[in-house]
């Protein structure tokens, strides 16, 4: 079986790093530590799904809600 080529190259033609990544997988997989190490390296904002939908007390954020909060 042939292993598939590399990804596309790091930031394409560009010098800048990407302007977002998002980290997904399932629960305990380490996402946030991997996101906040990232942000750190790359001087980037991190922003954690669950606390831009949700609330105190779980409660759904409205959408206008979820945007401000990103700023």
């Amino acid at each position: 079986m042939k292993r598939p080529g590399p990804p596309i190259a790091p930031y394409g033609d560009a010098k800048a790093p990407p302007k977002r990544i998002q980290v997904v997988g399932p629960t305990a997989s380490g996402k946030s530590t991997l996101a906040v190490r990232l942000g750190l390296r790359l001087d980037s904002a991190v922003y954690h799904g669950d606390r831009l939908e949700f609330g105190p007390d779980w409660l759904p954020r409205s959408e206008d809600e979820q945007i401000t909060s990103i700023g």
